[in-house]
């Protein structure tokens, strides 16, 4: 009974942690056949045996229809793992390979998201500013942000763009005010200067809570406006 028992629980623990294979029907080659098994895989959060079925797609039917859209897949998959780096790098060749695919508009907006994804988790924390910039990512998401606009004007993720370029500026401004506070405070005044210059000259500023912390800044330094 208590064997019976073991195997069973050995049973279930294994079903579990096997995800049922997709069942694809209606597809007219085997490439398509590989690529809607990765995309199903991949929909069910199993991205390995999705690299897997992208993958042979990609070496095996290179010439097929099916290789960009897997080409994307395999992107997807290390992005949805988090793996920011190599995911930016596939969008990356993908589009210098195909600028005019379908599917190009995706992968300049998903470079974006690569890059805006990277910033540090401690983007907020104060340096000293002169020895530790943490922006980098987060200006560089911002540049994305806007060559996909200009790319693609009309494309499928215009919103969704704007939407994420307005937050990384918003990021963006908000650190430079917190570094000119961080100047204000020590009485250093030029640098407050210089920065609030930057904004001016960098930035719209639309907030009525930041355009209040420029005034703040703008009393305690007179001229730096």
């Amino acid at each position: 009974m208590k064997h019976a028992l073991n195997c069973l629980v050995c049973a279930v623990i294994l079903a579990a942690g096997c995800s049922s294979a997709p069942v694809i029907t209606g597809a007219e080659s085997e490439a398509e056949k590989l690529y809607r098994t990765g995309a199903a895989y991949l929909d069910q959060g199993d991205y390995e045996d999705a690299q897997e079925q992208f993958l042979k797609v990609i070496s095996d039917y290179s010439y097929s229809k099916w290789e960009p859209f897997a080409r994307i897949g395999l992107a997807d998959t290390h992005f949805m793992r988090e793996e920011f780096a190599a995911a930016f790098e596939i969008y990356k060749l993908f589009l210098q390979m195909r600028p005019n695919h379908e599917l190009a508009d995706r992968a300049a907006f998903q470079m974006g998201n690569c890059t805006f994804e990277q910033r540090p988790s401690d983007f907020w924390i104060l340096p000293p500013a002169e020895e530790k910039d943490l922006s980098d990512s987060v200006e560089k998401a911002a540049e994305q942000y806007r060559e996909y606009l200009r790319l693609y004007p009309q494309g499928k993720f215009v919103k969704e763009a704007q939407d994420k370029l307005a937050e990384a500026e918003t990021m963006l401004l908000s650190r430079e005010l917190a570094v000119a506070e961080f100047y204000a405070k020590k009485d250093r005044c030029p640098a407050v200067k210089m920065r609030l210059k930057y904004i001016t000259d960098h930035y719209t500023v639309t907030s009525e809570e930041m355009r209040g912390r420029i005034q703040e800044l703008s009393k305690q330094c007179p001229g730096s406006e």
